[in-house]
């Protein structure tokens, strides 16, 4: 048994509990962080020196934090290696992508504080994914003649990706890039998925998505 500690709305918890549900491994999850609390508890710190979530703990009292992280090691350790590349350079370049996240992470970031607030315009949404475009590009290309982002068959990498994926997904239509049609087929596959479906799309941006609605 998994204990995973972390709320069900953020990115990178949903990233760990949809990799946990793919691989079929049991886990209790612990609210925490947010209006929870818990981030500077000694104990927490102890397992999880930034304070962030997640975090994981192991039933032999081992711990893990930092999302990528966790999903590579639990995707090494899954005895048919269903999600990682056993050879190494090709395993390489799935972590390529996966610490390649962060900056998909800052991209559609941007848009949605550009289309959130009360007082957004259609200047200041627009000037956002203009400045996004060339990192959301980078995914679009990759993704062109690809099923997923290392080929035929979901990867850790795509576990790493998909979250933020789906936040660009969730954006309004009207703020939505015209442009990606190889993105949108993307997560269009992986909402095929029931795992994806069960931590990510029913938990992360699952509310109402509007310009202006905070």
């Amino acid at each position: 048994m998994i204990k995973v500690y972390g709320r069900p709305d953020s990115s990178a918890v949903a990233r760990v509990m949809w990799t946990l549900e793919e691989l079929n491994l049991e886990l209790v999850r612990v609210d925490w962080s947010g209006a929870f609390g818990g981030n500077d508890d000694a104990d927490y710190r102890a397992i999880c020196p930034s304070g962030k979530i997640p975090a994981i703990r192991f039933e032999n009292g081992e711990s893990l934090w930092e999302s990528n992280a966790i999903i590579r090691y639990l995707c090494a350790i899954d005895p048919e290696t269903r999600f990682v590349p056993e050879d190494p350079f090709q395993r390489a370049h799935l972590e390529a992508w996966m610490d390649w996240a962060g900056a998909l992470q800052s991209a559609v970031s941007s848009i949605r504080k550009a289309y959130k607030p009360v007082s957004a315009t259609a200047h200041e949404i627009a000037e956002a994914v203009e400045q996004s475009m060339p990192v959301l590009k980078i995914l679009e290309r990759r993704l062109f003649d690809r099923d997923f982002v290392m080929g035929a068959e979901i990867s850790a990498a795509d576990f790493a990706l998909g979250v933020w994926g789906h936040r660009l997904w969730r954006c309004p239509e009207e703020v939505k890039p015209s442009t990606l049609p190889s993105t949108w087929a993307w997560l269009a596959r992986l909402r095929e998925r029931s795992a994806y479906q069960n931590q990510v799309v029913a938990k992360v941006s699952a509310g109402p998505q509007t310009v202006g609605g905070g």
